[in-house]
């Protein structure tokens, strides 16, 4: 095989990986949305008393983000442990990075630790709208 195919080939193995592992972040943001905004409508009743009771927004904000939050802190601590328990198998593909970097982990668990934020402020926000009126009729 010459250079030039050997090149080509780890062009696209990483384009693969990358693609992957977007595909991956995405399905995770996703899935915890679908989790938070499942538990939202499973809790509107509680929500709409809380609201009805006085609950200013940012309480409601702060309960759902807060779910969110405990998720993905255990998520990214499972991850993290499990990451570092295969990063030797990974070593072959890495050029010019450790396998234990702590840029790069840290980098890539305060990215994933932003989509999660961004991914349950959306039934957050949803939560924050409930009509108490309706979510006790109902």
């Amino acid at each position: 095989m010459s250079g030039r195919d050997c090149l080509a080939t780890q062009r696209l193995c990483f384009a693969l990986l990358g693609f992957f592992s977007g595909a991956a972040l995405l399905l995770a943001a996703v899935g915890l949305y679908a989790i938070l905004a499942y538990s939202v409508g499973q809790r509107t009743r509680d929500i709409g008393v809380r609201i009805a009771l006085g609950a200013i927004s940012s309480n409601i904000l702060r309960l759902i983000v807060g779910q969110g939050a405990i998720l993905t802190g255990t998520g990214l601590a499972i991850g993290f442990c499990v990451a570092l328990l295969l990063a030797p198998a990974i070593k072959s593909i890495l050029f010019s990075v450790s396998v234990y970097d702590p840029l790069s982990l840290g980098f890539s668990v305060l990215f994933l630790a932003l989509i999660a934020v961004f991914a349950s402020l959306i039934p957050a926000l949803r939560a924050i709208r409930i009509d108490p009126v309706r979510a006790l009729r109902d």
